[in-house]
This record gives C-alpha cells, sequence and structure tokens, in this order.
C-alpha cells in the first residue's frame, strides 16, 4: 500500500457512517485546560497524525482536530464506557454510555473527513495503526485507569511508535501515576506534570 494513500486505506475499515446518527450531540466530558495548552504546545499546522486512546464524546478529540488542522486524528476507544460510572452511580453518565459511540459520532461530525474512529481496545488499536503503517507525531492517552492497563499501553505506544510526543490525563489517579512513573524508571524517561496532566518531557 503506498504511504500517501495509507489513511484511506485504514479508514476502508473503519469510518463514520453514511446516515448520522438520531441521537443528540453532547460536550460533556473531562478536558482541563491545562491538558489543552499542553496539547497545543505540541501540535502544529504540520502535524500530519495524531492517536487519541479514550475519546469519550470527543471534547478532547475536537479540541485536537480543531489545533491540529492538517492532521488525521485516529480515535481508540470501545465506547462502552467504564467501571468509574458505575463506581461513581451517576445515572446520567450510565445512560449516556448506552448510546456511547452514536454521541461521540454525533458530537464529531462536522469533522469526519479527517477523524478516524477505531472502535476496540487500546492494544489492538495501536497495532492496526502500525500494520497501516501511520505513524503519529502525538499520542494523547485517556483511556483505561487500570494500572497494568497504563503500563501496557505505554509500553505498546513506545515499542511501535518511538519517536511519538506522548502526553496523557488522570494524573491525579494514583494507578495512572503509578504506572507512567514505573515505565519512566524502568526506560529512563522523564515525566513532566502540570494538575491532571503529564507528559514525557526527553
Amino acid at each position: 500500500m503506498p504511504t500517501e494513500y495509507l489513511p484511506e486505506e485504514l479508514r476502508k475499515y473503519f469510518h463514520f457512517p453514511d446516515t448520522k446518527p438520531c441521537v443528540a450531540p453532547n460536550s460533556l466530558g473531562w478536558f482541563d485546560p491545562r491538558n489543552a495548552e499542553i496539547l497545543k504546545q505540541n501540535m502544529t499546522d504540520k502535524t500530519a497524525f495524531i492517536v487519541e486512546i479514550g475519546s469519550y464524546f470527543g471534547l478532547s478529540t475536537r479540541y485536537i482536530l480543531d489545533n491540529a488542522p492538517n492532521a488525521t486524528v485516529i480515535a481508540i476507544d470501545t465506547w462502552l464506557g467504564s467501571v468509574n460510572e458505575f463506581i461513581i452511580g451517576c445515572k446520567e453518565w450510565i445512560d449516556y454510555d448506552k448510546i456511547l459511540y452514536d454521541t461521540f459520532l454525533v458530537s464529531c461530525w462536522d469533522y469526519r473527513d479527517r477523524l478516524i474512529p477505531l472502535r476496540m481496545d487500546s492494544i489492538n488499536g495501536l497495532r492496526i495503526v502500525n500494520q497501516f503503517c501511520i505513524t503519529p507525531e502525538l499520542i494523547y492517552v485517556d483511556g483505561s485507569h487500570d494500572i497494568a492497563q497504563v503500563y501496557a499501553d505505554l509500553t505498546t505506544m513506545v515499542e511501535l511508535f518511538p519517536k511519538a510526543k506522548i502526553v496523557g490525563d488522570d494524573w491525579g489517579w494514583e494507578s495512572v501515576r503509578g504506572a507512567v512513573e514505573k515505565y519512566a524508571l524502568e526506560h529512563e524517561r522523564l515525566i513532566r506534570s502540570n494538575h491532571s496532566v503529564w507528559w514525557f518531557d526527553d
């Protein structure tokens, strides 16, 4: 497959539906201004490919697309929700989980020419991106809060995309912080953080 056609080849398998789903768009989510600031510092109008792990309703996805105007964004998410909503016990979020993927599609509909949703777990999603020879310059990690899963995500993304900048959310979660610190210690990576956002600065 010629390199210049790879995103379109991927889009043949993972794409928006022809018809817009009949659900309301939604702007809810968790996206701290400090996350936005660090992401913006790592994006330019020359950025070609960005991978986002964990997109939910697409709040951060839309910010990335707005601030990397020539990039193709590959959003990897199961869109099945997470155990966190059930722990919180918030009926509003649980109800939204039932139509989460359709809500993401509708909320990001205007960006569908530059957005490719991969509805699967993060490890398989990263491997598929690599299989299509797409090399992201930036990976934004906002997925699982499970320490083993976060560590596995980091291991996979660095193995497959060693030159990609990595920025992540949820530094305030002990499990996320523990996984990032464990990986950084084992691989001699320098971590920076600001409130909820963290990134490797090397």
